[in-house]
């Protein structure tokens, strides 16, 4: 009695491990293992150990947990059972499936990202754009509630029952209860948001008149790049304060400029430098053009004509 039926059927039968899921990375090595055992099989008939081994990893693939945990249920069972009785027909079919399902998955791997590609992300989202502007009072607000959930988590931990320590924290939130009653009753507290909104004004500045400052100390130390990107900040904060746009993040510089120039509401001699303007910034900030003091200098007259224009119009 040939016992490759034998053993193919109890390979099918037998209970398995299926009931505990495999990891994705082990899913893909596995199918290839079978493939290349089930392929040696079309080659080599008489010899049925092939077939065997390959039912029975198809049969320990029946669930496969995802990276994001979740399990997929499959059907390399029903494949394994239809091994069974081994004939070159069965083993033919199982084998091209397992072709077709290997060749997809080694093609599905995940592929590294370049390294300048990430360099290249890495610039374009340090633009101001994707960084909506965040007003003083609204990080002290999201600091005080930072503050009052982490307060909560050492109260939750230390009131428990029969906890000895339990007062201890109580008494250190009544303290700081009344200290910042007394802070705010004394204006302290205002204070102290302004002094720390002073520091951050100077990095992230929010008005035309910040923005220039920044833009003279850049261009005095050389580093014409940034100090255009501090100059072209005060013109376009400047036509906000003057009310002709309203800077909202997701808006190129260009929709600001074909906005203004189909409404009709900026006069020529604010249109005509602003554009260049514009064209000057997109080049060097997004088309890593080079500037040197000469080109900061006309991009300084260009911000100084729309400015002279603003107050122009405003008289």
């Amino acid at each position: 009695m040939n016992a490759g039926p034998l053993l193919l059927a109890i390979a099918v039968l037998a209970p398995g491990p299926g009931s505990t899921p495999v990891s994705l990375h082990t899913y893909v090595a596995r199918v290839h293992l079978a493939r290349v055992s089930l392929d040696r099989a079309t080659h080599t008939p008489a010899d049925q150990t092939d077939v065997v081994q390959t039912a029975r990893i198809l049969r320990g693939l029946d669930a496969v947990q995802m990276p994001d945990r979740e399990v997929l249920h499959t059907d390399s069972v029903s494949r394994a059972a239809s091994l069974s009785p081994i004939s070159a027909d069965s083993t033919a079919r199982v084998a091209a499936w397992l072709d077709t399902l290997d060749d997809t998955l080694q093609r599905t791997q995940p592929q590294p990202v370049p390294a300048s590609q990430l360099r290249q992300l890495d610039i374009v989202l340090r633009d101001s754009r994707f960084h909506p502007v965040q007003w003083p009072w609204e990080r002290a607000e999201h600091w005080l509630v930072s503050l009052y959930k982490s307060l909560l988590r050492v109260l939750t931990g230390a009131l428990r029952p029969g906890r000895p320590t339990a007062v201890i924290p109580a008494a250190i939130l009544l303290l700081m209860v009344v200290g910042v009653g007394y802070l705010i009753a004394r204006g302290a507290l205002g204070k102290l948001v302004v002094e720390r909104s002073a520091s951050e004004e100077y990095a992230s500045p929010t008005t035309p008149l910040a923005a220039g400052r920044r833009a003279e100390v850049l261009a005095a130390a050389g580093n014409y790049r940034e100090a255009l990107r501090y100059l072209f900040l005060s013109t376009m904060l400047q036509l906000q304060a003057h009310g002709l746009i309203e800077l909202r993040p997701g808006l190129t510089n260009r929709e600001y400029l074909q906005a203004l120039l189909v409404s009709g509401s900026v006069p020529e001699p604010v249109a005509g430098p602003l554009s260049a303007l514009v064209d000057t910034f997109d080049s060097v900030w997004y088309g890593h053009r080079p500037i040197d003091e000469a080109g900061y200098h006309r991009a300084d007259a260009a911000a100084a004509a729309v400015l002279d224009a603003l107050r122009s119009r405003a008289a």
